[in-house]
């Protein structure tokens, strides 16, 4: 996660990094969904790009809902990781229609934090 950061700030320095690192203790409350969401838009920056990197989605009880719902705001690009291929599925990639381009880990970027979404 920290090199997909570095290369998300070499294109763009001023960009307002939003990670949360769900297998953190310290981020244990944001395991239920809509205290994450409230968490990723009290984080927003008006007029910077807002990047939202979600660690280990999967524990967090209807992700689903959530990750549609802030697409749905347009203010963040949002980056998910997790470790099983639960997210890959085709009906869950229906439901960000337009918005999954991609599967897979990021170019250039190692595979060890997950696999990227």
């Amino acid at each position: 996660m920290d090199r997909h950061i570095s290369y998300i700030l070499r294109d763009n320095p001023a960009a307002n990094i939003i990670r949360v690192d769900l297998r953190r203790d310290e981020n244990a409350r944001l395991l239920e969904c809509l205290a994450l969401h409230e968490y990723a838009i009290s984080n927003y920056v008006r007029g910077r790009e807002n990047v939202l990197i979600i660690n280990e989605v999967q524990p967090c009880d209807d992700y689903e809902w959530m990750l549609t719902s802030l697409q749905a705001h347009g203010m963040f690009d949002i980056y998910v990781t997790c470790s099983t291929n639960s997210l890959l599925a085709r009906d869950y990639a229906t439901l960000l229609v337009g918005r999954v381009l991609y599967f897979g880990p990021v170019s250039g970027l190692p595979e060890k934090d997950g696999d990227y979404m």
